[in-house]
């Protein structure tokens, strides 16, 4: 849902979200089975807060999402309520726009050196990184 609406998301109980990917379309029936299951029987993730990693433009609005922080509980009702959650999101603030930062410079890298080893005559692929 944070991908679509590119707001945060909220949900009190994984079990609402096994029950509302019904309606929310767009998914094959193997695809739905798996997520409903996944929802429903793990116990690890009870609630569930997803915050987009947004790049921004000058006013604020988000322009392009390059990815969803998701941060699960063990039990239900972990924030509490949603205005609690949406609370908590802002309070993330910082730490999600340094995140697109940080992935935004990483793509831009990887995009120049791509473009610099297809100039060299080189394989295009990624080189393999060493941690």
């Amino acid at each position: 849902m944070a991908v679509a609406t590119m707001k945060p998301s909220y949900a009190d109980s994984t079990e609402d979200i096994a029950r509302d990917i019904d309606w929310r379309g767009g998914f094959d029936a193997n695809t739905r089975e798996h997520f409903q299951a996944y929802y429903r029987d793990n116990t690890m993730a009870r609630s569930l807060l997803s915050l987009p990693i947004s790049q921004y433009d000058p006013h604020g609005e988000p322009q392009a999402i390059f990815g969803v922080l998701s941060i699960y509980a063990n039990r239900q009702s972990i924030l509490g309520s949603e205005q609690r959650a949406l609370r908590f999101a802002m309070l993330c603030g910082p730490l999600l726009s340094t995140l697109a930062t940080l992935l935004n410079n990483y793509w831009l890298a990887e995009q120049a050196e791509r473009e610099m080893r297809h100039d060299a005559g080189e394989s295009c692929e990624p080189r393999p990184r060493t941690p």
